[in-house]
């Protein structure tokens, strides 16, 4: 359950709360198997239900589609479930994307197109192509914007780090929710779920 005053922090939160976006959240906030995320401080349960705040947000911006919005939630909920430790670990997206299969029920494209970004965040930007590929992603065009969106909203909770640079950000609607990446992790240093 989300709590009630996560809507009033920051006006983009107050006008999520009442969209299509905010529900996909709610229900992965539900459904999310807080079991199965890796546990610390750095990229436990707090970053990742910020992470997941953050991507709502960013769904909206984009304007996604129901079912992309759904996959954006599984991505930003299980993106780090591969990891071993809190250091940098190029490998920890592919780990966690041999996972989500298990984690989410999906099959068929919507599994491919999830795994593929889950691998290509933690990948450089330069090689997102090829994860794509890897992964026999039948629609480039669907499943960029999945792995550029999850790769933003990931890089939003850097504030935790106090390392975000917005140069790095993929949309030119990422960075003014740095305020809000902020303001989540003061307010929810521990995450909201």
């Amino acid at each position: 359950m989300l709590p009630d005053n996560l809507w009033t922090l920051t006006p983009e939160l107050a006008g999520l709360q009442a969209t299509p976006y905010a529900d996909a959240l709610r229900c992965m906030a539900q459904s999310i198997r807080l079991d199965r995320l890796f546990h610390s401080r750095l990229h436990g349960a707090g970053h990742i239900s910020r992470v997941m705040v953050l991507g709502a947000l960013l769904a909206q911006r984009a304007q996604l589609d129901e079912n992309v919005t759904q996959l954006l939630m599984y991505a930003c909920a299980y993106h780090d479930v591969g990891r071993v430790d809190d250091s940098v670990d190029d490998e920890h997206g592919l780990r966690a994307a041999l996972q989500v299969e298990e984690l989410t029920g999906l099959s068929g494209q919507p599994l491919h197109c999830l795994q593929a970004a889950v691998e290509a965040h933690s990948r450089p930007d330069e090689r997102m192509g090829d994860v794509l590929t890897k992964y026999g992603v039948a629609d480039v065009a669907y499943a960029w914007p999945l792995a550029k969106l999850l790769k933003d909203a990931d890089g939003l909770d850097r504030v935790r780090l106090d390392m975000l640079d917005p140069s790095y950000l993929r949309h030119a609607f990422t960075p003014p929710l740095e305020n809000t990446a902020w303001v989540l992790w003061r307010h929810y240093p521990k995450g909201v779920l």
